[in-house]
């Protein structure tokens, strides 16, 4: 009878450490809307996970508000809805990297060389922009 309740104790307690390493911990999580780079560092320290990011290419993108008891994959997905970024989980360390969605990063190059020159308010009203 002890080897059958140690076996379950040491199934139990495996399960615990492959749960956490895998990030299915849930954590309260409570981020208001704000810029990315605050947002993420936020998030890191409530979920308790690790984050890497390029805090100067996600200056000015926002990202959503999370409140609540869930996982870090589920308040990231959250976090990140409709917006620019996504993110993806090392399988080794478990850290978070988020990366800026290539088809964005385009627009947002694109969005940031525009300049208008010489153009009148009339004309201006007939250009359109994303």
């Amino acid at each position: 009878m002890y080897d059958a309740r140690f076996g379950l104790l040491l199934a139990i307690g495996l399960a615990a450490v492959l749960c956490s390493c895998a990030g299915l911990d849930k954590s309260d999580i409570d981020i208001p809307e704000g810029y990315a780079p605050g947002t993420l560092k936020e998030f890191a320290k409530q979920a308790k996970v690790e984050i890497v990011f390029n805090a100067p290419r996600l200056e000015g993108i926002k990202t959503n508000p999370v409140e609540g008891r869930m996982t870090p994959q589920a308040a990231l997905d959250a976090m990140l809805s409709g917006t620019a970024l996504s993110f993806a989980v090392d399988v080794e360390t478990g850290a978070y990297a988020i990366v800026l969605d290539e088809i964005s990063d385009t627009l947002m190059r694109e969005r940031e060389s525009v300049s208008v020159i010489g153009y009148s308010d009339k004309d201006w009203k007939k250009m359109k922009f994303f």
